[in-house]
């Protein structure tokens, strides 16, 4: 074999090997909310209400307690726009688990051949925001570990995906607090 080609064969080799190296993608965002963090616990618990507003599909499959921890187990399917009218849908399995005690919800996915794996982290936390006791503050770190060629798509979309629920959460539980 000529060297030239030895040469090309690394260099695909080292393209290859740099494109598929895991990368982690954090987002941290933080919401403040007019409405009592016991309600918005109880709203965020059901994933499937959660999401239902935004681009991906949720369906609960089951749910399991142990040791004071209620854990539901979800199937969820998120189109990602590509190009034009082409999309790239992802499949996940995604397990919520609630933490009542300390305002906690953690959700673990991954998605299907294991492409992305992460983390989501709701956490809530009372604030006394212009003198209103019934402020929460609800804070959000997702976390997500994908191949370096499909990082900037997923922080991109993972990034207004996550925001643009964050503000339904805040509209939905004020709109409520107020109906």
């Amino acid at each position: 074999m000529s060297p030239l080609w030895t040469s090309a064969i690394c260099l695909v080799a080292i393209v290859l090997y740099q494109a598929t190296t895991p990368i982690t993608v954090n987002i941290f965002s933080e919401v403040a909310i007019a409405a009592d963090k016991v309600r918005i616990f109880k709203f965020l618990s059901n994933l499937t209400k959660v999401l239902e507003q935004g681009p991906i599909r949720v369906k609960i499959i089951g749910t399991f307690e142990e040791e004071g921890v209620t854990m539901d187990y979800y199937k969820m399917v998120n189109d990602i726009p590509i190009l034009g009218s082409f999309s790239f849908s992802t499949y996940y399995d995604a397990f919520l688990c609630k933490f009542p005690k300390n305002f906690t919800i953690s959700t673990k996915f991954e998605t299907n051949f294991a492409i992305m794996r992460g983390k989501t982290t709701w956490t809530l936390h009372n604030t006394n925001k212009d003198g209103n006791d019934m402020v929460t503050k609800l804070k959000e770190q997702f976390t997500a570990t994908c191949p370096w060629i499909f990082s900037h798509i997923t922080e991109t979309v993972a990034r207004e995906e996550h925001r643009h629920t964050l503000e339904s959460i805040k509209e939905r539980m004020e709109a409520e607090g107020h109906g």
